[in-house]
C-alpha cells in the first residue's frame, strides 16, 4: 500500500511529537536522580568493596610551613577495631607521580583488605619550574611521620601499633631514607622496598635516572647524604622486603642486592628478603608484586 504524500508528513510529525515526549520524560528522570541520588561526602572515595574506607586528600602539615596531602585506605571498621598501619610513598624520579598511581593505589587496596591502615603520602616535587632538591623530599615525608605520630589516635592506633613503610622506585628510597633517620619517631616493623633508590652514588651516569638524580642530588657530597645504603648503621626497621625486576634498565637490581648485603653486615641484621622476578622491569606489574607484599605483610608486619 502506497501512502499519500501528506499521509506521511503526518506520520513524520506524530512520530516526532513522540520523540519530544520522550526525550523530555527522560531529562525530567535524570534531574530528578540527580536530586534525590545521595551525593558523595568531601574527600571521599566510593569504593565497590564495602569492607573498605577511602579517604581522599587528607591534609598534612609538611615541611617548611607548607601543606600537602595523604590518602587513607583502610578496612571499613578502623574506627572501631585496631589495624597495623602502612606508610607508602609513590615513585617518579623526585619529580613526577602522586598517590593514586597504578602501583600505590594498587598495594593500598591490597593491603587494606589484608587488615592494614594505609598512609598514601604526596611530597614536594623537584620540578624544573619549582626545583626542590634534597633534602625537601624527605625532610616532607619526616614531617608527614612526625604528624602521624602525634595523630595516632585518628587512626585507632596507639605507640604499640606495628607501624611500616614503602614505597616505589623514589618512593622507595624516601622509605628507605625514614628508615636510616635516627630522629625517626618510629621503629619501623617492616620496611617494603620496590625497585628502590638505595646508593645515589651508584646509580648509572648516563642512564634514564641520571638526569633525575641530578636535579634531586646535584653533587657527590650530597649523593653521598642522600643515600640510605650509606647510612644503614642507624637502620630502624625489623624486616625488609626488596622487590626488584631482574630486567629494570631504570634502577640496576645491584641497588637491593648491595642494601640487602649491607644489612645483613649489621651487628643486629634485620632480616632481608628478596623477591626478584626474572620477567619484569622497574615498573614491576601489579600482579606480580602485589601478591608478594601482601604476603610479606601478612607474614612480618602486623
Amino acid at each position: 500500500m502506497f501512502l499519500t504524500r501528506a499521509a506521511l508528513r503526518s506520520r513524520a510529525l506524530r512520530l516526532a511529537a513522540v520523540g519530544v515526549v520522550l526525550i523530555g520524560a527522560v531529562g525530567t528522570w535524570r534531574l530528578l536522580a540527580e536530586r534525590v541520588a545521595p551525593q558523595p561526602q568531601t574527600g571521599v572515595e566510593t569504593v565497590a568493596d564495602p569492607r573498605l574506607v577511602v579517604l581522599k586528600d587528607q591534609p598534612y602539615p609538611a615541611a617548611d610551613g607548607r601543606s600537602n596531602v595523604f590518602d587513607l585506605y583502610a578496612p571499613a571498621d578502623f574506627k572501631t577495631r585496631a589495624y597495623p598501619l602502612l606508610i607508602w610513598i609513590h615513585g617518579g624520579g623526585w619529580r613526577l607521580g602522586d598517590k593514586a598511581d597504578w602501583l600505590s593505589r594498587d598495594v593500598a587496596i591490597r593491603a587494606a583488605l589484608e587488615g592494614f591502615v594505609v598512609l598514601d603520602a604526596n611530597y614536594v616535587l623537584a620540578t624544573p619550574e619549582h626545583p626542590a632538591p634534597f633534602p625537601a623530599a624527605p625532610d616532607d615525608i619526616a614531617a608527614f611521620n612526625r604528624w602521624v605520630a602525634a595523630n595516632l589516635p585518628r587512626f585507632n592506633a596507639t605507640a604499640t601499633t606495628p607501624i611500616s613503610i614503602g614505597g616505589h622506585s623514589a618512593g622507595a628510597h624516601l622509605a628507605l631514607y625514614q628508615a636510616t633517620e635516627p630522629r625517626a619517631p618510629f621503629r619501623y616493623a617492616c620496611v617494603v622496598d620496590v625497585a628502590g633508590i638505595a646508593d645515589l652514588t651508584a646509580l648509572p651516569r648516563n642512564g634514564t635516572v641520571a638526569p633525575y638524580a641530578a636535579a634531586f642530588a646535584p653533587t657527590e657530597d650530597v649523593r653521598r647524604l642522600a643515600s640510605p645504603r650509606l647510612r644503614v648503621r642507624d637502620w630502624r626497621a625489623d624486616h625488609l622486603l626488596a622487590v626488584h625486576g631482574l630486567r629494570d634498565a631504570i634502577v640496576p637490581v645491584t641497588q637491593s642486592k648491595d642494601l640487602g648485603a649491607a644489612l645483613r653486615a649489621l651487628e643486629h641484621p634485620p632480616t632481608v628478603d628478596y623477591f626478584l622476578p626474572d620477567r619484569s622491569d622497574h615498573d614491576v606489574a601489579k600482579a606480580v608484586s602485589g601478591p608478594a607484599i601482601t604476603a610479606f605483610l601478612r607474614a612480618h608486619c602486623r
